[in-house]
């Protein structure tokens, strides 16, 4: 009896301690873990940035306490957690945080992310490789371009090739004209994407508007990410051409001309300008009774070439012609002055010198003799077509001297002899 108490004695005793025991059981310290102890990121450009995500789980059954977070190293201003610092991860929970990495220059970078908690210090390393970063590179072709002469009114146009020979894209935001004489000069195509590689075109037209310059100049502007371009622009502009008149003579006097006859003149019409010079029409005015007449002035004169037309003056009364040839060309209304003086006809004038003469007394078998003068003064030939004494005593007197006369010039004469027989006395 006394060996069965001892043993249920002991029983309860050893169920006690058991009991006792399991009501005194204490939890598990925070445990850190962490999903990577390496964070190797991918080749970044410089100026580019990546992401590596981690996790930091607490697999104990108490508090993980995060005190602080950081990252350290020569290469750390090239790294950045992106997470807090202090937090408190429950048990069997996770928190979630981020590395970015942005490299600010080339090359290989290292640097180490600390995580100090309650239960230590835990540490990660960082890598990464920066890469040069892609840049556009700007290139034009032609660099410049002188659109040479270009007459006013008409238009030149001129391709430029851009292109980029950079790894990245060129972003040209804007294209446009600038410079002193950038009114006068335009580019059709504005902003553009160009990749790497790749072209594009364009197109600057000049328009020339006024001769105020003898060259003008102007610029292509591009705007780009990274720098303004400028490309020089030159011409020069040239007159419109236009038609020029000039004639020789401009004027013209025919001077005396006798009624009946005609006069010429040959005019020469120049076109010394740059365009043909088209004459469409022509008149002449306050022409009395036609006597001022041209042959056909109408017609297309080239640049430096010539035309002629004739001019005749046939007068036909006395009186002084004075007229304008009008001519309607596509370089103004021309006015050429023509005159002319009528001229009376040609006619001989005759006188005799002396009108009469008075004999002396003769004697039987004597003769008395005069010298008698027959002048033209007009301004033709006079014609002589037969010389007699008439008269009642025409028997006392005869004429020598005068048979082989037949012509006397204009402003010319010739002398006759006049003999008086012995009859008596007598006048004559």
């Amino acid at each position: 009896m006394k060996t069965l108490v001892k043993v249920f004695a002991a029983l309860l005793l050893l169920s006690v301690v058991i009991v006792g025991c399991k009501d005194d059981k204490v939890d598990a310290p925070a445990v850190f873990k962490i999903s990577t102890q390496e964070c190797n990121f991918e080749p970044t450009n410089v100026g580019d940035s990546k992401s590596f995500k981690i996790t930091i789980t607490n697999i104990g059954e108490q508090a993980l306490e995060l005190e602080d977070v950081y990252i350290e190293g020569n290469g750390k201003t090239d790294f950045a957690y992106k997470g807090k610092t202090k937090i408190v991860v429950k048990a069997k929970e996770k928190y979630p945080c981020e590395i970015i990495f942005t490299p600010k220059t080339e090359g290989v970078k290292k640097a180490t992310l600390v995580v100090k908690t309650n239960i230590g210090t835990y540490k990660v390393t960082l890598k990464g490789k920066a890469n040069p970063k892609p840049t556009p590179v700007f290139s034009i072709s032609p660099e410049s371009y002188n659109f040479s002469a270009v007459e006013i009114g008409k238009t030149k146009t001129q391709k430029f090739v851009v292109s980029n020979k950079g790894n990245a894209d060129l972003v040209i935001s804007k294209a446009e004209i600038t410079g002193a004489n950038a009114d006068q000069f335009a580019v059709a195509e504005k902003a553009a994407t160009i990749a790497p590689n790749k072209t594009k075109e364009y197109t600057v037209t000049y328009t020339p508007t006024n001769m105020d310059n003898t060259t003008v100049m102007a610029y292509l502007t591009l705007h780009t990410q990274t720098s303004v371009e400028k490309v020089q622009l030159t011409a020069t502009p040239l007159p419109k051409p236009a038609p020029v008149f000039s004639v020789e003579p401009k004027n013209y006097d025919f001077g005396s001309v006798e009624i009946g006859k005609k006069a010429t003149k040959k005019f020469v019409i120049t076109n010394t300008g740059t365009a043909d010079l088209v004459i469409s029409s022509y008149k002449i005015e306050s022409n009395t009774n036609e006597q001022i007449t041209v042959t056909d002035c109408k017609g297309t004169v080239a640049p430096n070439k010539t035309k002629e037309f004739i001019a005749t003056f046939t007068p036909k009364e006395i009186a002084t012609v004075a007229t304008t040839l009008k001519l309607q060309t596509n370089a103004g209304e021309q006015s050429i002055g023509i005159s002319g003086m009528p001229a009376p006809k040609p006619a001989p004038i005759f006188e005799v010198d002396p009108k009469s003469h008075t004999f002396n007394a003769t004697y039987v078998g004597e003769k008395d003799s005069r010298s008698i003068a027959l002048k033209n003064t007009g301004n033709a030939k006079l014609t002589i077509n037969s010389i007699t004494l008439v008269g009642e005593n025409k028997d006392q007197f005869e004429l020598t001297d005068h048979t082989a006369i037949k012509e006397i010039d204009a402003g010319g004469y010739t002398d006759i002899r006049s003999n008086r027989r012995k009859l008596g006395s007598s006048r004559g």
